[in-house]
């Protein structure tokens, strides 16, 4: 009897543990954050203020000596608040020729500040523009209380290790499911915004000018998004960074769950943008239904696909280098898709995870950036139109550029019955140089490409891929451009 009341008992607390988290879920999803039609992530006049910098100055501009002599400053400014009155400063460093102004800059935000009281060498990129006139800003993104990491609730945590830190934000962010506190969305981006506040008000060592952007991954979704909102960029050079929506983005309920069931929930893929966070939000009390709702909504403040019009009207020129295989980029089929217009140069079987031919991967765009602040010899490379027509066990592909464009060579690369983007099976499907031909030259802006098809498959995802040399800077440089990645359904 004893033993069957002490059961009762403990069925009976699980029971009240269980009601009182189901309460507390409920409570924390009523309380979720409402997108108004006029909704912003951020007050860009605020941003954009050069009064409110409230600049600490960690060096005054030094002369720096190195491969290139230049004038170096850092300084800590305000970005903007956050959580009532929690304020963001951020680290930003400004780099320019010695002999004078510089006019415009290469924004770049992987935290990697150079020591102004040491002799520096700067990388090839780096020494060119700065030979040229061209200052280098610097913002880090992870400040000295963002250096710790762990995983958490799906996604990033960042540990405290100062002031304010993210996970107070991300925290909020879930709970609400507010983007204004979201890391990857209302913080990072916000930052590279102010850092070029904060070098336009320099104006002693900088002119107006084009400013680029650029980052790797995380820091590559950064640039997109401050790129979207801030009309003083000119130019955008990510690297293995989201660019297009897709139904696993947008949390269809069907499409998500049939893809995600068995793939790893700790890694990007399967996230909106960034860090996958979905189960965070379900942990935190809110419906599916509302999940599928915010990524909507949020949708066009992220995603390049989505905003076609306000960046070509703005001129902005952009190069994406992703692979074929990413994990952040994880749908590397939507973005052709979804965003053919977009200029991308895609590595076989690149990304995160690395490619086989790692070393021609990371500067495809390297003289996109150059040719965009210093110009070239030949006009810029844009994407090929896509045309396909099978005949028999035959597939010929047609790849048509614009007038006066012309590349050297051309190559294109296919394989069969890809499983889904979202899914563990995508990453297993690789590229086969047996499955790789070079394209053949009709005419200065027609390629063709006749593959062989083999039986039984359902389904066929090709790209080509085409390469020039360009002077560029003084010197012959090789430049990348692909065609949007195509699915042809063979059944």
């Amino acid at each position: 009897m004893r033993i069957a009341i002490s059961m009762l008992l403990i069925l009976a607390a699980a029971n009240i543990v269980s009601v009182a988290s189901a309460e507390e879920k409920a409570l924390k999803a009523k309380n979720v954050f409402e997108f108004k039609e006029d909704f912003t992530l951020f007050d860009m006049k605020a941003l954009r203020d050069p009064s409110t910098l409230d600049s600490l100055v960690r060096f005054d501009w030094r002369n720096v000596e190195g491969n290139v002599p230049t004038r170096m400053k850092q300084v800590n400014v305000y970005v903007h608040s956050v959580l009532g009155n929690e304020k963001i400063r951020t680290e930003v460093q400004f780099i320019v020729p010695r002999d004078r102004k510089a006019k415009g800059f290469l924004m770049s935000n992987d935290g990697k500040f150079i020591d102004g009281d040491k002799k520096q060498d700067f990388s090839e990129l780096e020494a060119t523009l700065l030979r040229n006139g061209v200052g280098l800003v610097k913002v880090c993104l992870h400040q000295e209380d963002l250096r710790r990491r762990k995983k958490f609730r799906g996604g990033w945590k960042e540990l405290k290790y100062g002031s304010l830190y993210p996970s107070t934000m991300n925290d909020y962010y879930i709970e609400h499911l507010d983007p204004t506190h979201a890391v990857e969305y209302g913080f990072w981006p916000s930052l590279l915004i102010r850092g070029t506040t904060a070098a336009f008000a320099e104006t002693e060592h900088f002119e107006k000018g084009k400013v680029a952007h650029t980052g790797v991954s995380k820091h590559g979704a950064s640039s997109n998004i401050a790129t979207i909102y801030d009309d003083r960029v000119t130019g955008l050079f990510p690297h293995v960074a989201p660019v297009s929506h897709s139904p696993v983005r947008l949390h269809d309920k069907k499409i998500w769950h049939e893809r995600r069931k068995g793939a790893n929930p700790h890694s990007f893929e399967g996230g909106i943008y960034g860090g996958n966070y979905t189960q965070g939000f379900q942990d935190a009390g809110h419906k599916w239904e509302d999940i599928e709702k915010y990524a909507k909504n949020i949708a066009p403040h992220l995603f390049l696909s989505l905003n076609e019009d306000k960046l070509q009207k703005r001129g902005v020129e952009i190069l994406c280098s992703t692979g074929t295989h990413d994990c952040v980029a994880y749908d590397v089929y939507a973005i052709g898709k979804n965003a053919p217009w977009v200029p991308i140069a895609l590595c076989a079987n690149g990304g995160h995870r690395g490619p086989p031919n790692a070393k021609d991967f990371a500067p495809n765009y390297y003289p996109g950036i150059l040719r965009h602040f210093l110009g070239a010899d030949k006009p810029r490379m844009l994407p090929p139109a896509v045309k396909h027509k099978r005949n028999g066990d035959k597939l010929k592909v047609t790849l048509t550029f614009a007038e006066g464009i012309e590349p050297d060579a051309g190559e294109i690369w296919w394989l069969y019955d890809r499983a889904p983007d979202g899914t563990q099976e995508y990453y297993e499907a690789s590229f086969d140089v047996k499955r790789r031909l070079d394209l053949k030259k009709v005419s200065p802006q027609v390629w063709e490409g006749e593959i062989t098809l083999e039986s039984g498959k359902r389904a066929i995802d090709f790209f080509a891929s085409f390469h020039r040399m360009a002077k560029i800077a003084g010197k012959e440089r090789k430049e990348t451009i692909s065609c949007p990645y195509t699915r042809v359904e063979l059944k």
